[in-house]
C-alpha cells in the first residue's frame, strides 16, 4: 500500500511542553496498544477521500489540545511533548475489500497491515486506510505507558465527537513518581501471554 504521511500538531500553541510520569506509568510496560477501527460509508454521505481526510485531521488536531501527551516522545521517565505531533499514515486499500475483513477478519493477512508499523518511541501512531467502497479502517497503536484499552476508546469516542471533552491528567497526583525506577517492568515472556482481539464496526459521516 502507497503511504502518504503528515504530522498533526494541536491547534493550541501553548500546551505543556513534557508530562511526568507518575509511578504507575514508570512501571507499565514499554509496549503499544493496536487496535481498529472500521466505518462503512453511509449512503446519504459521499464525501471523497480528500474530504475525509481533511475531516479527519482537523478534528484531530483540536482534540489533542485535550490530550497533550499524546503528541510526545517516550523518554526514560517522561514524555518530550515539545514542538510534537501525531504521526499520521494513510493508505489506499487495493487488494481487498471492507466487507471481505469485517465478515473474515485474518489478522495475519490483512489487519497487520492497518497498523502503524515503525513508531519510533511515538506515543501515538494512526493510520488511516481507505478502501474503493468508501468504508475505512483506522488502525491506532498508542503507548501502554500514558494509557490502557479505555483510554484509546475513550479517546477516539472524543475524536468522533470533536466535542469540548477536557480529560483530567492527574497520574502524577494520584500516583507520584519516585526515584530510581528505570521505567522497565517485570513481565511473562511474550509467549506466556494471552490476547483478546475485539472487532469494531460503525458508520461515519451520516449517522
Amino acid at each position: 500500500m502507497k503511504m502518504d504521511v503528515e504530522v498533526i500538531k494541536p491547534t493550541s500553541t501553548s500546551l505543556p511542553d513534557h508530562y511526568k510520569f507518575s509511578y504507575t506509568d514508570q512501571l507499565s510496560p514499554s509496549s503499544y496498544l493496536p487496535l481498529i477501527y472500521y466505518y462503512t460509508s453511509s449512503p446519504d454521505h459521499k464525501l471523497s477521500k480528500n474530504e475525509i481526510s481533511n475531516r479527519l485531521k482537523t478534528s484531530l488536531s483540536q482534540v489533542l489540545n485535550h490530550y497533550y501527551p499524546l503528541v510526545g516522545i517516550v523518554q526514560k521517565n517522561f514524555i518530550d511533548c515539545k514542538n510534537g505531533g501525531v504521526l499520521v499514515l494513510e493508505a489506499q486499500v487495493v487488494n481487498c475489500q471492507l466487507s471481505e475483513i469485517l465478515q473474515n477478519p485474518n489478522p495475519e493477512k490483512f489487519v497487520t497491515k492497518f497498523l502503524p508499523d515503525d513508531v519510533n518511541n511515538l506515543v501515538l501512531a494512526i493510520q488511516v486506510n481507505y478502501f474503493n467502497c468508501g468504508g475505512i479502517a483506522i488502525g491506532v497503536r498508542m503507548s501502554h505507558k500514558v494509557a490502557d484499552g479505555s483510554s484509546i476508546i475513550t479517546f477516539i469516542k472524543n475524536w468522533a465527537k470533536t466535542e469540548n471533552v477536557c480529560p483530567k491528567i492527574v497520574g502524577t497526583t494520584l500516583f507520584p513518581p519516585k526515584d530510581g525506577v528505570d521505567g522497565k517492568s517485570d513481565l511473562p515472556p511474550e509467549k506466556n501471554i494471552t490476547l483478546k482481539r475485539r472487532c469494531y464496526k460503525y458508520r461515519f459521516f451520516g449517522e
